[in-house]
């Protein structure tokens, strides 16, 4: 999968990964590949983000989650 997050002042990370696990608005919600299409609202939290079986963690405010065609987009407030 393919992941990228934003702030409306940069580019956070853009990288592949395997995994990313969210705080979203209903809890948290892990992603695999070929996860359905799917938009949400983040709550503040830790994005977690594995690829090559190592874990990372960004803290982050809320924002938008955007899934499709195994490309994941994060828009986050700052």
């Amino acid at each position: 999968m393919r992941l990228k997050i934003l702030t409306p002042n940069s580019t956070v990370l853009e990288q592949s990964c395997n995994q990313v696990i969210v705080d979203a608005v209903n809890g948290k919600m892990g992603i695999l590949k070929n996860h359905c299409a799917l938009t949400t609202i983040l709550e503040k939290g830790e994005i977690r983000i594995q690829s090559n079986n190592e874990w990372k963690s960004i803290e982050a405010n809320s924002g938008l989650l955007k899934i499709e065609n195994n490309e994941i987009l994060i828009l986050l407030e700052n």
